[in-house]
């Protein structure tokens, strides 16, 4: 069984920032961020589907929040750059998708 060392995760930072920084790197090995970003892109699109009745409308809503959400989560060095461009796409081909649309 592999033990973490939290204490040093906790001692070693000098901002609440760091400290997730740490979490995410130590614990996670940089996936905490991106996993709870898909997990948020879940919830989202099945309550605004639930909501709305509308795929292509929750789709595309669904991929813009998470997109911004992955660009300030980018800048403050939380997630993959890869993750930020993968959701930015996904965004920009929903979005390109729903034009016309409805």
């Amino acid at each position: 069984m592999v033990g973490y060392n939290l204490t040093n995760i906790a001692t070693n930072t000098t901002s609440y920032l760091g400290m997730m920084k740490g979490v995410n790197d130590t614990l996670m090995l940089g996936w905490l961020f991106t996993l709870l970003l898909m997990g948020l892109g879940v919830v989202l699109f099945t309550s605004m589907l639930w909501s709305t009745g509308n795929v292509v409308r929750s789709m595309t809503s669904t991929t813009t929040v998470v997109a911004f959400l992955s660009i300030i989560l980018g800048a403050m060095q939380l997630v993959n750059p890869l993750t930020v461009f993968i959701c930015v796409i996904f965004a920009a081909l929903s979005i390109a998708f729903s034009w016309g649309r409805d």
